[in-house]
């Protein structure tokens, strides 16, 4: 509950940490000076919160990462000694993504968290003159089936692809690219 989740935001922020994440189940935060924790402080941490919960509601640790990049709610990557790059959410992990896509979406995330030597706008232009002077599309397309779903159409995603598909005079079962 929020009331729940107020009180453990609360008591981090009274011990003078600062918050770079928080959702219905985790709460991520780091030292104002951004120096590495203790085990006993670790320790401290985790049993003054669960102090605050229910019995059958339990904190844990994740994990310790040197780097955190939250790009929304249970979307994130971290970078750790033990780990390396660790990427969570599908924003960040959605195969239905294009393939191309995938890969710039990773080195602009290694470039953001300092494991990349190029810059932003260097991978942006490599991408763009790719798509210049592109000769095969495949990298650039995902692979989508029309379904009952999609004619259903639910959401306005499902309904700008049953257009697109009703466009083409689609009907369940087959098969269309697209792109974005």
């Amino acid at each position: 509950s929020d009331v729940y989740k107020r009180q453990g935001l609360d008591w981090v922020k009274l011990q003078g940490y600062e918050i770079i994440n928080a959702d219905t189940d985790s709460i991520s935060l780091s030292k104002q000076d951004n120096s590495s924790w203790l085990d006993q402080e670790k320790q401290d941490i985790l049993d003054n919160i669960n102090k605050l919960y229910p019995e059958k509601i339990n904190w844990d640790i994740e994990g310790l990462f040197d780097k955190m990049l939250v790009l929304k709610s249970k979307n994130y990557a971290t970078i750790s000694k033990e780990e390396g790059l660790k990427l969570k959410g599908s924003a960040l992990k959605a195969s239905s993504k294009e393939k191309a896509l995938q890969e710039m979406i990773l080195k602009i995330l290694k470039s953001l968290m300092g494991l990349n030597a190029k810059t932003i706008d260097e991978i942006k232009e490599k991408y763009l003159h790719e798509i210049e002077n592109i000769s095969d599309i495949n990298r650039w397309v995902t692979k989508k089936n029309f379904t009952i779903k999609m004619q259903e159409a639910n959401t306005e995603y499902q309904k700008n692809l049953r257009d697109l598909a009703e466009e083409d005079n689609l009907v369940q079962g087959d098969r269309f690219y697209i792109f974005y």
